[in-house]
């Protein structure tokens, strides 16, 4: 074979191979939100978001790689570009671009089962936008912010915090977790939110 010959078979490999290859998106998710996202037990992006990313993925001949955060710093990750996406969440600040709404979730409080509520809770959250919901709805209240349910619900039983809030649907799987589902009740003020993926505004391109 000449060296023309063994040229030209490199650049067909070469653009065969390129034109195979997909353009990569990174998704920031919370190991610790199941059902909707969670790390598995062999340290692999599971749930109903990364089920939606991936046949996304499919749909879109985009490649997803999942990056773990906690749920403040997976949204820190998003403002600092450090990732393009967020996996899913109600927008509420300035530099959140959001898509079409993916999905809906009820937010509720809970307390432990026949706790009197005191005039000035405190009152456990994760996600900024509830601590902001949870101050304007208990006014009085002093609101603890934490990175994950262990310690939010270690607190609650011990009676640290006298109510917490987050999404029901993943409350109620962590709770059954741990097997104190029972010592729970969610209050009767609960609200839906949207959930949507969202970018920083400054990826022109993403959104």
């Amino acid at each position: 074979m000449t060296k023309k010959m063994q040229l030209l078979v490199f650049l067909l490999f070469f653009l065969s191979v390129a034109t195979d290859a997909k353009e990569k998106v990174t998704v920031a998710i919370d190991p610790n939100y199941a059902p909707f996202t969670y790390k598995s037990f062999e340290a692999k992006p599971e749930g109903f978001l990364v089920d939606f990313w991936r046949l996304w993925s499919q749909k879109s001949g985009y490649e997803v790689e999942f990056k773990f955060y906690n749920w403040d710093d997976s949204l820190k990750a998003v403002q600092n570009s450090e990732v393009i996406y967020h996996s899913g969440l109600d927008p509420d600040a300035d530099w959140m671009v959001p898509s079409k709404k993916i999905y809906e979730v009820t937010t509720s409080f809970y307390k432990l089962k026949n706790a009197r509520l005191p005039h000035t809770p405190a009152i456990g959250a994760i996600d900024p936008s509830y601590a902001k919901y949870a101050k304007k709805h208990y006014p009085h209240a002093t609101v603890i912010m934490y990175e994950d349910y262990l310690p939010m619900i270690k607190d609650a039983i011990a009676k640290k915090i006298d109510l917490f809030i987050d999404d029901e649907i993943a409350i109620d799987n962590f709770l059954l977790q741990k097997k104190v589902k029972a010592k729970f009740e969610a209050l009767n003020n609960s609200f839906t939110t949207g959930v949507y993926v969202v970018t920083n505004q400054k990826n022109k391109k993403y959104i």
